[in-house]
């Protein structure tokens, strides 16, 4: 990106004036006052006025927001598709934290976003280097200001769109260690983004688009293996799952764009050697990486997890293991990796976040070498339908739907200690779901907008994060040191 016109577009978008939040930020051990927030609880109860659910440990405190959109509709192609809070990635390599900004991926400096982005107004989303005013609704929503932005429907983005009446563009994206960003789309294909500029609010640069793809575009995966750098993009429709593989190790690409090394399934000799996983699961309905070792654990489209190098996965060889759910009325929910390489699976009922609570556990799969120890832990404290699954810092985390002491299911989060030999559920007061999701009688409620779409757990420096995408809310917590 031309370094002038980024300096111009910054100056610009930094004149844009710097709002407060439209819904109170939590209170610590006391209920904090809905003083000006708008619309209406569940009961119908406008909320200005009332009480919001607090926090107690093993809360320490609120850090801030990234996200309130919670008085704006469903909005499309009015400069942007309305910012919810989504999918959250992190590169502690190139030092970024990343964010889907609704249909966007923003991108923050790590070693800034707890101390010093967090801490600053939240901006409007017209401040953001979209290259078009966002319009068709007020307020407008409201973001922790990014250093780098891509939206593709963007006339900044150079990327080829077209008008698609739709809410959810964004599928996935992941990043690599050269400050590429990879990204999916539901029509538009997928491409790659250069992040690595010293401004802030700037578009991110365009690498390249690839708009025929021999499937649609639901999950994007960077792998680094063998010196050479590839993207994996995948259908995920559990009857028809696909996935296509990339070579992106030149920058800048070839002419033709990224080389396209292989489609699955495929006929070759290979399917012989490993026909169930070539013939009919190469769909990647979700995934976890662990560079350090070179493990991609897949959920594939037969409903089953599978643990792979990466260099056999880009070859086409089998998996190193593969694990089915306990039983018929089992389904695996989701998946993460620790910062060890310990595999942590979520497993709810069937279907795939079935939203009726059963009893389920928590599986930790480790890695001891030439095979792989599955242990279950039961650890939930009763009936619990996982959905999401983070790990880190000696915590997971799982959101899901469970049933309140009136049988009433909501959503909420399961925090379990894993940084000792037993792993200890750690109870949270139902904050999660007070706060955000089903608030009691007489107190605030942030509305229809908001729901589970992603858990992150981090450590940074000597503190521990929780990011929690609520949609309609997207909020950090820093959490008591698991011992």
């Amino acid at each position: 990106m031309n370094r002038t016109f980024a300096a111009m577009l910054l100056a610009v978008t930094l004149a844009v004036p710097a709002m407060a939040q439209t819904y109170v930020f939590p209170g610590k051990d006391v209920p904090a006052t809905c003083t000006d927030c708008l619309g209406k609880n569940a009961a119908g109860m406008p909320n200005k006025g009332l009480p919001t659910w607090p926090y107690t440990a093993p809360f320490v405190r609120h850090a801030g927001r990234y996200v309130d959109s919670t008085t704006t509709g469903n909005i499309q192609n009015w400069g942007i598709r309305t910012v919810r809070a989504g999918a959250i990635r992190v590169n502690p390599v190139t030092n970024r934290l990343y964010i889907a900004l609704g249909e966007a991926v923003g991108g923050y400096a790590l070693d800034a976003f707890f101390d010093t982005t967090l801490a600053n107004p939240l901006l409007d989303v017209s401040a953001l280097p979209l290259g078009k005013q966002p319009g068709g609704r007020w307020p407008l929503e409201l973001v922790a200001q990014p250093d780098s932005l891509f939206y593709a429907e963007s006339p900044l983005s150079h990327w080829a769109w077209q008008l698609l009446d739709a809410q959810r563009v964004l599928t996935d994206f992941d990043t690599d260690d050269r400050g590429l960003v990879y990204v999916g789309t539901y029509s538009f294909g997928w491409g790659i983004e250069r992040d690595d500029s010293p401004l802030t609010l700037v578009p991110m640069g365009f690498v390249a688009q690839v708009e025929s793809t021999p499937h649609f575009v639901n999950t994007v995966i960077s792998l680094k293996t063998g010196g050479r750098y590839y993207a994996v993009v995948s259908q995920n429709a559990f009857s028809a799952g696909k996935n296509t593989l990339y070579d992106v190790t030149q920058i800048p690409l070839p002419a033709t764009g990224p080389v396209r090394v292989s489609s699955r399934p495929v006929t070759s000799r290979r399917v012989v050697l490993n026909p169930i996983w070539l013939r009919s699961n190469s769909g990647i309905v979700a995934w976890a990486k662990y560079d350090a070792g070179e493990r991609l654990a897949i959920l594939d489209t037969a409903g089953h997890i599978r643990i792979f190098d990466y260099s056999k996965f880009v070859t086409n060889f089998g998996p190193r293991a593969e694990l089915a759910p306990s039983s018929a009325t089992k389904a695996f929910a989701d998946l993460a990796f620790d910062e060890s390489g310990t595999l942590w699976i979520a497993e709810g009922p069937a279907p795939r976040y079935a939203s009726v609570p059963t009893q389920n556990v928590l599986y930790r799969v480790r890695d001891n070498g030439t095979s792989y120890t599955k242990d279950a832990i039961d650890v939930y404290g009763g009936a619990f339908a996982p959905m999401k699954i983070s790990a880190g810092a000696g915590y997971v985390v799982v959101a899901g739907k469970a049933p309140d002491e009136n049988n009433v299911v909501g959503s909420d989060i399961r925090l379990v200690n894993v940084a000792g030999a037993t792993p200890t559920l750690v109870p949270t007061g139902d904050f999660i779901r007070r706060f955000y999701h089903t608030a009691p009688a007489g107190f605030a409620d942030p509305g229809n907008f908001v729901d589970t779409w992603a858990v992150q757990l981090l450590r940074h420096g000597p503190s521990t994060y929780l990011l929690y995408s609520a949609g309609g809310l997207g909020d950090v917590f820093e959490l008591q040191s698991a011992h």
